[in-house]
């Protein structure tokens, strides 16, 4: 018998069943939810930018895809797209660079990118698993150097070339006008 004043609780086995069953599917999505959230991949830019960047540079863009094996064999590589803020933003002028997959590193890839001119661009890594795009804060392009160096040098090698060339010449002008020795001049004259 019972002791007074204490109540029996019975719980019947359909509700205990219940219980197991909703524990077990809450550690099975426990279990499966970060994998799932890791089998959608994305796009790891590795570096930005180098600050001071000139115009006709190359920036060379290392990516890494974060994807299981198979959705990298179906992805094609992911791209990078540049533009000049002072060309509008209409979708006009964009600039496509294809990043190569990296030998041995499965995922890495590059990208060589040429900013072509001076300015402010706007660049984009293009996510080709997710199917849309990450954007990043405009950069300041500067100007080239305008080949001014080399100009410099060429002129300078021009300008040799032309002193040697008039040193030549005077040598031998001063060759042929320089009278020359009375015996070598003395011409035979012989009977007929």
């Amino acid at each position: 018998m019972e002791p007074p004043g204490v109540a029996r609780r019975t719980v019947d086995i359909e509700t205990i069943r219940r219980v197991i069953i909703g524990l077990a599917c809450l550690a099975a999505a426990t279990a499966v939810a970060p994998q799932a959230v890791a089998a959608k991949g994305w796009v790891e830019l590795r570096a930005t930018p180098p600050a001071g960047l000139k115009a006709g540079e190359t920036w060379h863009a290392h990516l890494f895809i974060r994807a299981n094996p198979r959705e990298l064999a179906a992805a094609e590589g992911p791209t990078i797209l540049i533009h000049d803020e002072t060309s509008g933003n209409d979708g006009a002028g964009w600039t496509k660079f294809d990043a190569t997959p990296v030998p041995g590193e499965p995922g890495a890839y590059t990208a060589a990118v040429v900013f072509p001119e001076a300015g402010t661009w706007t660049y984009h890594v293009h996510d080709p698993i997710a199917g849309g795009g990450y954007d990043f804060e405009p950069i300041r392009v500067a100007a080239a150097d305008g080949g001014g160096s080399r100009l410099w040098w060429i002129l300078g090698a021009v300008a040799g070339l032309g002193c040697l060339a008039v040193g030549l010449a005077s040598r031998l002008g001063d060759r042929l006008r320089r009278p020359r020795d009375p015996a070598e001049l003395s011409v035979e004259i012989r009977p007929r």
